[in-house]
């Protein structure tokens, strides 16, 4: 397949140059599936709606309560692990007593 076909195939095909445009797919992406199945618009419908597909998938609630999860287990993390500050703001004795 050539960079030629490609891009006839694609000005014959407008969804596939909107999924670039959207940010769905990359060029180099589409012309490797190009590469591979040809011009078969059954494999390309596929193709398009399983990528769909994940990102439909993909849940923001689930993506917030995840990176919730993550703050709170750096916030503990934080607390247990002491910090520069707290460390060198601690009196330190200046003599230590030693029993003879």
């Amino acid at each position: 397949m050539s960079k030629e076909s490609f891009k006839i195939f694609v000005r014959n095909n407008p969804d596939i140059i909107k999924s670039v445009r959207s940010k769905e797919h990359t060029w180099q992406e589409l012309y490797e599936y190009y590469d591979i199945v040809g011009e078969d618009i059954s494999k390309w419908d596929e193709f398009t709606k399983k990528q769909k597909g994940v990102l439909d998938s993909i849940s923001l609630d689930s993506i917030q309560a995840s990176l919730s999860s993550i703050e709170k287990v750096l916030g503990i993390i934080s607390e247990l692990i002491p910090s520069k500050e707290n460390t060198q703001n601690q009196a330190k004795p200046i003599y230590e007593h030693l029993d003879d």
